[in-house]
């Protein structure tokens, strides 16, 4: 896979086939390189593409349409819930939002429920202003680099440290009453 521009617009090659990015998050926040592992990819192309066109890992892909173009979102399974209610999974998980918000109120969202934290909708909106403002990235609840040209960023939250995201969950909501 390379990313390369034209025209000011971020466009992606993915076995050898050209496809113009919206959306990429690398697993880690480091810049965009042949060493860096993509976990989710939004893109729209003519050519369709095929699971057999990514490199190696679990990636499922969901085509839709905008207009008359195809949509493409692949995503490597390991990275994202599956909705089965998991109590235990093996790495930090990505949450992806129709905007930077999104994402973050998505993670925050997941935590309360699993955590048991008893937040409202009206106290999670709060909960995210004050992340997002915070401009400060957590061990567990890393901001990710959307390396497309919508901008958007997606949040990476390692789960399996409840201590710390009960500990960053209650440091947030005294935050909020202050």
């Amino acid at each position: 896979m390379e990313i390369f521009k034209f025209k000011n617009e971020k466009y992606i090659t993915i076995n050898g086939k050209d496809y113009y990015l919206l959306r990429l998050y690398t697993r880690d926040n480091d810049k965009w390189g042949l060493d860096k592992e993509a976990v989710f990819i939004q893109a729209f192309g003519k050519i369709p593409l095929q699971k057999s066109d990514l490199p190696e890992g679990e990636w499922e892909i969901i085509k839709t349409r905008q207009g008359k173009e195809a949509v493409y979102t692949a995503y490597k399974k390991p990275y994202f819930l599956n909705g089965n209610g998991e109590k235990k999974v093996a790495r930090p998980q990505v949450f992806v939002g129709m905007d930077t918000e999104g994402s973050y109120y998505l993670a925050l969202k997941y935590l309360n429920e699993k955590l048991g934290k008893k937040a409202t909708k009206k106290d999670l909106k709060k909960l995210t202003k004050i992340l997002m403002e915070d401009n400060h990235n957590y061990y567990e609840f890393r901001v990710l680099q959307d390396y497309g040209n919508a901008g958007i960023n997606a949040v990476k939250v390692d789960l399996n440290n409840e201590y710390y995201l009960n500990k960053l969950f209650d440091t947030l909501s005294e935050k909020e009453e202050t």
